[in-house]
């Protein structure tokens, strides 16, 4: 829970409390004067305060009190882009609160979220211990902040719950309002606890690898794909697809294409998935100033946009990038471009009236209406035919070969006894660079513990194991 001396405001801080570049007061007032300096935004100066404090060890501070120690200093550091001493100060903190009692949401939120972005790999056991802190604490009564800082990883994690998952434990995520939370009279905790550890993809191992991945997707997306700490579409995809294939944008200059700039189209990113389905893709418009939402093709061109030939000619420049990436586009791709090369040789030549389409006007209302068409088709046929979550972690480990023994003994009683094991070759348990690659992400070796089973036929022909 938040201490009185979290809560306090700036003005309690008098000038002659940072007098002299250090603190010299006891270490309570210490560190209520640095809290409130970095609250303040003088982040220097809280350093001067609290770092002396963290590097004593004082004891005369309780153990909320050296958490939020922890914290405050590890965000003074994070704010003067010392991201690696953050992390270590944050590191050192979640140590002392596996020997407390107390617990500090915000200690563990940061730390989660700099040793995932860190790709820190010696901090990933910790980061899941965390985690899974934060969400058995998720049913207690808890303060306003501490609160929000829960309802941001349930929002997080009800992106990939399934749907009978989230009946059970009513973590659902509501777009209307962005709001969510837990049931607190059906074991929901319990339930969310069992869940995660039927998505471990490799038991044998010590780590949750589907945890880790979720973890650290959960860092980029907070980091790369939200604006006033929420998610946009592209950072719900991502926590539940991962990094797409391709990432391109429309109209603009990229890598793979060559197109004139449009001065008119909105900021848009299209994403590609063919490792998962030809139907994975998603097109995501800049609506609002750095928000990008799930869209279609005609939601590129501003609405005051007429329908005339500067439209159509953009039209097809949109359509014509866009089936280079998916096949989708190519018809109505091909069909705007002939209406578009007509409308340009009567431009040039003056052909007349169109004897088929008619004015561009007419025809450019007819594509708008088909390509929103197709869009909402493929939109129906993505939610039927893409998985809801995808996870990589199974390809992260190579496939071992299986090799078995069996023996046939015959015992004093003259009984037959046959045994049977199996385990991987042992030349296959080698570090080779091919298992590095795969599993060097969350260890410096291959840690995988195999499981050998030994099967008895005893004398009534029971089988024991």
């Amino acid at each position: 829970m938040l201490c009185g001396w979290d809560t306090c405001s700036a003005q309690d801080v008098t000038p002659n409390d940072t007098m002299g570049g250090t603190c010299g007061f006891h270490d309570e007032r210490a560190l209520h004067i640095g809290v409130q300096l970095a609250k303040g935004g003088k982040h220097r100066r809280a350093l001067e305060c609290l770092s002396p404090l963290f590097s004593r060890d004082s004891t005369s501070l309780g153990a909320e009190q050296r958490l939020s120690l922890a914290y405050w200093l590890g965000k003074v550091h994070h704010h003067r882009a010392r991201r690696r001493q953050a992390l270590e100060v944050w590191r050192m903190g979640m140590r002392q609160s596996t020997s407390s009692p107390g617990f500090h949401y915000f200690l563990a939120d940061a730390f989660i979220r700099a040793a995932m972005q860190r790709q820190s790999t010696r901090d990933y056991a910790r980061a899941t211990t965390a985690y899974l802190a934060l969400l058995r604490r998720s049913d207690e009564g808890l303060a306003e902040q501490e609160r929000e800082i829960v309802q941001k990883h349930l929002r997080e994690l009800a992106l990939i719950l399934p749907p009978r998952v989230q009946r059970e434990t009513g973590v659902r995520f509501d777009r209307s309002d962005f709001e969510t939370s837990i049931d607190k009279k059906s074991g929901a905790v319990g339930t969310l606890m069992g869940w995660w550890r039927t998505q471990d993809p490799v038991p044998s191992t010590r780590q949750n690898e589907r945890l880790f991945e979720h973890l650290r997707r959960v860092a980029y997306a907070r980091a790369n794909y939200s604006q006033d700490g929420r998610l946009d579409d592209r950072g719900k995809v991502y926590i539940r697809l991962g990094q797409p294939h391709r990432d391109v944008s429309i109209g603009m200059p990229n890598q793979e294409t060559v197109s004139r700039v449009s001065t008119r189209l909105r900021r848009n990113e299209f994403w590609t998935y063919p490792h998962i389905d030809q139907k994975a893709y998603y097109l995501f418009v800049e609506k609002d100033p750095e928000v990008f939402d799930l869209g279609g093709v005609t939601d590129l061109f501003p609405p005051d946009m007429m329908p005339g030939r500067k439209y159509l000619y953009e039209m097809e420049t949109v359509l014509r990038e866009l089936a280079t990436f998916h096949g989708d586009y190519g018809l109505p791709s091909a069909d705007v471009f002939d209406r578009a090369s007509w409308s340009r040789d009567n431009q040039q030549y003056g052909l007349g009236p169109d004897p088929i389409d008619g004015p561009v006007r007419g025809f450019v209302r007819k594509i708008e209406d088909r390509i929103e068409s197709v869009d909402q088709q493929n939109a129906e046929r993505r939610r039927r035919r893409v998985p809801h979550v995808y996870s990589e972690t199974s390809n992260e480990y190579p496939n071992l070969a299986v090799a078995s023994r069996v023996s046939r003994y015959l015992t004093r009683e003259g009984h037959t006894r046959l045994e049977m094991y199996w385990s991987v070759p042992a030349d296959l348990l080698r570090n080779t660079d091919d298992m590095g690659a795969g599993a060097g992400r969350y260890n410096d070796g291959y840690d995988v513990t195999f499981l050998t089973t030994l099967l008895r036929r005893g004398e009534n022909h029971g089988r024991q194991q």
